[in-house]
């Protein structure tokens, strides 16, 4: 989606739209992203600690 591709269709109808389903996949990808992080941060101190 980055370079212009097409999101996939995600939860609701595509009568939604493109931007519908652009706007929810990219939340997807940026909260799993953040859970990656935060799963990251826990684990570098418990190593530490």
């Amino acid at each position: 989606m980055e370079k212009r591709g097409f999101p996939p269709t995600t939860i609701g109808p595509r009568e939604l739209g493109r931007n519908w389903h652009r706007t929810v996949a990219t939340f997807i990808c940026y909260a799993a992203q953040s859970k990656v992080r935060d799963a990251r941060k826990r684990r570098s101190r418990k190593g530490n600690g």
